[in-house]
């Protein structure tokens, strides 16, 4: 079992046990000078809101009791009370003429069946509950985070557009140095080949020049013989 639960439940016994002892003091102060119905009810209402601000502060220590705890609480107390009374006017009709022994035991059973009962809801319902400032409390640092969650978007954002242009801006550039070294290396190779082709026109034209001067020569050469010839 929840040690939390345990120390509760404790400190729910001893707190509504002291509320019923000084409950049962004043009942018998109070009838000396008024009607027991009169007196009953003011003690039960007196005992319920104190029993109620005892629970919050000091049971499950949740601080001053609301108005939405003390309606509940005491609901639950209402509750408590007719599941008592009930078992008592079943056993009165099982039993008209059972002994004070049989009711006591009967009455303590009850009480503590609803007590016990109450102390559930009272942890798992009502305390479980968070109070009106709680709630505005947390709602409010909710909002808060959510706002500085935008601001840190934004502010990322706004870092990220220099950085993106940047970037884009660095992968023109070694696109542009990128395809400048490539023209640079396909002509710097192209060039061999190049040099290739002017050395083969060049051998090319070499026979045709040198028949050429070879026919200069011959001709140059014929009209003297003729001229030899002619003269003799």
């Amino acid at each position: 079992m929840d040690r939390n639960a345990v120390a509760a439940f404790i400190r729910f016994v001893i707190c509504g046990g002291g509320v019923g002892l000084l409950s049962s003091g004043a009942l018998m102060l109070l009838t000396g000078s008024m009607a027991i119905a009169v007196a009953n009810a003011i003690v039960t209402v007196v005992s319920t809101l104190l029993c109620n601000e005892l629970h919050s502060r000091i049971t499950f220590r949740k601080g001053a009791a609301s108005i939405r705890v003390h309606l509940e609480s005491t609901g639950t107390a209402v509750v408590a009370y007719l599941f008592t009374t009930t078992a008592m006017l079943v056993l009165d009709a099982v039993t008209p003429h059972a002994g004070a022994f049989t009711q006591q035991v009967v009455y303590l059973s009850a009480s503590g069946l609803a007590g016990l009962g109450r102390f559930v809801v009272l942890r798992m319902v009502v305390f479980a509950r968070k109070t009106d400032k709680a709630a505005v409390a947390d709602q409010a640092a909710v909002a808060g985070t959510v706002a500085a969650a935008r601001k840190a978007a934004v502010a990322v954002a706004n870092t990220a557009r220099p950085a993106g242009a940047a970037v884009a801006g660095t992968a023109v550039a070694a696109r542009k140095a990128a395809a400048a070294g490539t023209a640079a290396v396909l002509a710097n190779t192209a060039r061999p080949f190049a040099n290739i082709a002017t050395i083969r026109k060049n051998t090319k034209r070499l026979p045709v020049a040198v028949g050429s001067l070879m026919s200069g020569g011959t001709h140059a050469t014929l009209p003297a013989r003729d001229q030899l010839v002619a003269a003799a």
